[in-house]
């Protein structure tokens, strides 16, 4: 349940966005002042929904998978960073 600051839709939206920062950047979703600052920066465009995050859910989404070439095989972190 977001917090009473968080009163329309989109300001649902840039909440969801700093919950997935938060969790992406290893803090989990504990961390509700990261998570509020991470909102506050999103909802007053300090911030901008980044690429590197999208890139972080398709990781999660599929594990056994490159983001980048689809390759199902042979995953290293030489694979991701040559």
């Amino acid at each position: 349940m977001p917090p009473p600051v968080v009163k329309t839709i989109k300001e649902e939206i840039y909440w969801q966005y700093a919950k997935l920062i938060s969790k992406s950047a290893g803090f989990g979703i504990s961390q509700r002042a990261f998570q509020m600052d991470r909102f506050k920066a999103l909802r007053d465009g300090t911030i901008k929904w980044s690429s590197t995050i999208r890139e972080w859910i398709k990781e999660h989404e599929k594990p056994d998978e490159c983001i980048y070439c689809g390759s199902k095989g042979n995953l290293t972190v030489e694979h991701i960073l040559p």
